[in-house]
């Protein structure tokens, strides 16, 4: 079957790619049939003539509901990247979850290259008025530390979402609002304080992006406990971060279970206007972030 996204017609095959040229004219991103509900993707928050290609089997357009469209096995668990380099002509191909996850199945996890410069996100306004409400408070927080490590303010509205769903008074080992370790504070002390939080958690990923040549998916692997095995931290062995480590005796030993989840509901979630922890739960394939009672996979 084919459809129509701006004035190009497409199939879709999972998995699948998509590639796009410049347009000076303004087009909207895309249509709201084929991604429902994400603001980012109902809206011209880019404007972009898309040139979409796509090889093999055709996808069946949803029926009428979201539901029946979201039982598709690709769309379910693997989703999108959405990955946009300006200083390019196309753009990237959009990856699964497996390519985030590249290498947990077999020797560790590798932290494929993607430049943190090209990812697409949704704006902090629209973020504020769908997914990201709760954030909306903290703003003038993420304003601060964003000018101060020079990093947007939505990246860390993102990951306070997907860390603490922008509650200022979560808890656990690593409380406040970014739930970032406790190294990173300048006392070595972690504090609900919403400015102190917020400092800490800029500060981590900008250390982060300067020592991992802007690799998004390593910064942001790593704020959620990822590790490869150039890391040497001699953790699961000297390996990389692999499934079955989190629930092992060593990985339970060594804090919370890593949610495996963490990069697909953050790039393909919070980025794009989803909310992985409500409506758009579907968003990943594990579902057990730091629990380890369904099985040695977390």
């Amino acid at each position: 079957m084919k459809t129509r996204m701006s004035n190009a017609s497409y199939t879709i095959t999972p998995p699948f790619i998509l590639v796009a040229s410049f347009s000076a004219q303004s087009h909207s991103f895309i249509n709201q049939n084929v991604f429902p509900k994400s603001p980012f993707f109902a809206s011209s928050v880019l404007s972009h003539s898309l040139r979409p290609i796509f090889q093999h089997r055709t996808w069946n357009k949803p029926r009428g509901s979201r539901r029946h469209w979201r039982s598709d096995t690709w769309y379910r668990s693997q989703w999108v990247c959405c990955l946009h380099h300006a200083a390019t002509p196309y753009w990237h191909p959009l990856r699964s979850e497996d390519w985030l996850n590249s290498g947990m199945e077999a020797d560790g996890w590798t932290a494929p290259f993607l430049s943190w410069d090209s990812l697409i996100k949704i704006d902090r306004k629209t973020f504020y008025a769908n997914a990201g409400s709760a954030c909306e408070q903290y703003d003038w927080a993420f304003e601060q530390a964003g000018a101060k490590y020079d990093i947007d303010p939505v990246f860390l509205a993102f990951i306070a979402m997907q860390e603490s769903s922008c509650n200022a008074d979560a808890g656990g080992p690593t409380p406040g609002l970014m739930q970032v370790a406790c190294s990173n504070y300048p006392d070595g002390q972690c504090t609900n304080d919403v400015a102190k939080s917020v400092d800490a958690g800029a500060s981590f990923l900008r250390k982060q992006l300067d020592e991992n040549n802007n690799n998004a998916i390593k910064v942001i692997g790593n704020y959620n406990g990822f590790f490869t095995k150039g890391d040497q931290t001699g953790l699961n062995g000297g390996k990389g971060l692999t499934q079955d480590y989190p629930c092992s005796d060593d990985g339970k030993a060594h804090g919370m279970p890593q949610n495996l989840d963490y990069l697909q509901q953050t790039l393909n979630g919070w980025f794009l206007g989803l909310n992985p922890y409500g409506d758009e739960n579907w968003l990943g394939q594990y579902h057990c972030s730091g629990d380890c009672s369904s099985g040695h996979i977390c």
